[in-house]
């Protein structure tokens, strides 16, 4: 009862800042007046408004594909969200590259966030196709750990702004200049790192909890091997 509740508050919080982020956030590049109010005119626009409407979709859809009951009762619709979302995180990732490598690094010169939005394009790459790679083979274990490890990435939108949102308005923050670089980089590096560690940590007492350790008395039974070249 109690991991329910836990994980019907975790995905309700996951949701509301789902939603804040797009609302507040993402649908603003999708309005033609927000376009037009800018001073200097964004020649990479159409690519940024593609790259912004796959990260929604893969946004909304994830958690979808995470629920028990639509994989086990609707495993039709749950493959048909699977592959959507695969969709839309390739043509996000392959946008969120070019504008990375052309729009941040080349022409604005923002070397560190450009190269950590390239990273995210990569882990992106990455997870989504060793999830795909997995399903296909039939090993749902795999699948499941990667498609976690994926969404991760995907939530990386939102987690950028909580960091910036965080900081920026400290006053004294003195780094204020390089956090747009930073956030690129931790967004989506830092969850994966903490997700990686837990997925092995249960992994590690799953193992612990059905087979115990050895005790010294049965250590000490176990021949060891004696080499024949001394």
């Amino acid at each position: 009862m109690k991991s329910k509740v836990l994980n019907y508050g975790g995905w309700m919080i996951v949701w509301v800042l789902i939603f804040y982020f797009v609302y507040t956030n993402a649908l603003r590049y999708l309005n033609p007046d927000f376009a037009m109010s800018t001073r200097k005119p964004n020649p990479f626009a159409p690519v940024l408004v593609v790259h912004i409407v796959g990260g929604i979709a893969a946004l909304l859809i994830g958690p979808f594909q995470f629920s028990t009951s639509l994989r086990l009762k609707h495993t039709l619709l749950h493959r048909n969200l699977g592959k959507v979302y695969l969709c839309a995180v390739l043509v996000s990732g392959l946008t969120a590259a070019y504008l990375s490598i052309f729009d941040n690094i080349i022409r604005k010169h923002e070397f560190a966030f450009g190269t950590g939005i390239f990273g995210l394009a990569l882990a992106w790459f990455i997870t989504s196709g060793m999830a795909f790679f997995a399903i296909k083979n039939h090993n749902i274990f795999q699948h499941k750990e990667w498609m976690i490890r994926c969404y991760v990435v995907t939530f990386g939108f939102v987690t950028f702004r909580l960091i910036l949102f965080a900081l920026l308005p400290i006053d004294g923050f003195p780094f204020k200049k390089d956090l747009g670089g930073v956030a690129a980089w931790a967004c989506w590096s830092i969850p994966l790192l903490f997700t990686e560690w837990i997925l092995q940590a249960q992994k590690i007492t799953q193992r612990f909890k059905k087979q115990a350790p050895l005790s010294e008395v049965q250590l000490s039974a176990i021949p060891v091997p004696v080499s024949n070249n001394g």
